[in-house]
């Protein structure tokens, strides 16, 4: 048990993406502490900051859950690897950095459905501020933000051929997949600048981390969430090299950013 005093206001659960991003963001308040823990190692290894390391990153498979799919029928029984990153900056420090905001019709369904606060309206301002945008400014990209987006300056052969050959069965081409529709082809955007890798771990937490009102605790994996009088009022966690399950306290909230695949 925690003593009193130690007890943050919020504990967030999982150092990936997201994760980040929220404990970064909530840590702006000095008058509150928060915690956030993460189940792999801090993000220290060369092929995740070097762009072309990610093939390197999935073969170790150090830095990911080692996920795979059910054997399908469709697919002669085979499983497919599905890599999703254990490591501060989580899929962000070990995928192929790809910068894609999703469809603007995906996001106003779920509006549509009940979702409110969720259309592609009420998310974009969140996205311009997010991100320091290097092509053309336009209303729907953001100058300034954290995290670098940029396009991909030269296509190789093989990617050109591949782009014309999508045109040429009528498909459209769009400048910037960001802007807009998604639908159609395109040259892929990335989070990198002077040849390096920024997931959110580096473009959120790490300048956060300054601050002493943020504890960034790695190797330590929730188990489950502990709910009291139909609270969430902590997890139970267990640390690498120590035995035993350990119980993390939050006196306000418990926030889970444990992944797509591991939150639910």
């Amino acid at each position: 048990m925690a003593e009193a005093s130690e007890i943050p206001d919020y504990l967030v659960v999982g150092g990936g993406s997201a994760g980040c991003v929220v404990a970064a963001r909530l840590s702006e308040d000095p008058s509150v502490r928060v915690t956030l823990l993460e189940a792999g190692p801090e993000d220290r290894a060369l092929w995740i900051h070097v762009p072309a390391g990610y093939a390197r990153l999935f073969a170790s498979g150090r830095y990911d859950w080692k996920f795979a799919t059910e054997p399908e029928a469709e697919l002669a029984e085979r499983s497919v690897a599905w890599p999703r990153g254990r490591v501060l900056g989580g899929s962000g420090s070990v995928n192929g950095l790809v910068f894609l905001r999703g469809s603007p019709q995906d996001y106003d369904r779920w509006a549509q459905a009940g979702a409110r606060g969720w259309s592609y309206e009420d998310v974009l301002p969140a996205f311009r501020r997010m991100e320091d945008w290097e092509g053309p400014s336009g209303d729907t990209r953001g100058k300034g933000g954290p995290l670098p987006v940029g396009q991909v300056s030269r296509l190789s052969t093989g990617a050109a051929a591949f782009v014309s050959a999508c045109q040429a069965l009528g498909f459209p081409l769009h400048r910037d997949i960001n802007d807009g529709p998604i639908e159609g082809v395109s040259p892929i955007q990335m989070n990198v600048r002077r040849g390096q890798r920024l997931s959110t771990a580096r473009a959120y937490l790490r300048p956060a981390r300054r601050r002493p009102n943020l504890r960034v605790l790695t190797g330590v994996r929730a188990e489950r969430v502990l709910v009291e009088d139909g609270r969430a009022v902590g997890v139970l966690a267990r640390r690498e090299g120590q035995g035993g399950e350990q119980r993390f306290e939050a006196r306000r909230e418990v926030v889970l950013c444990a992944g797509a695949v591991a939150s639910p």
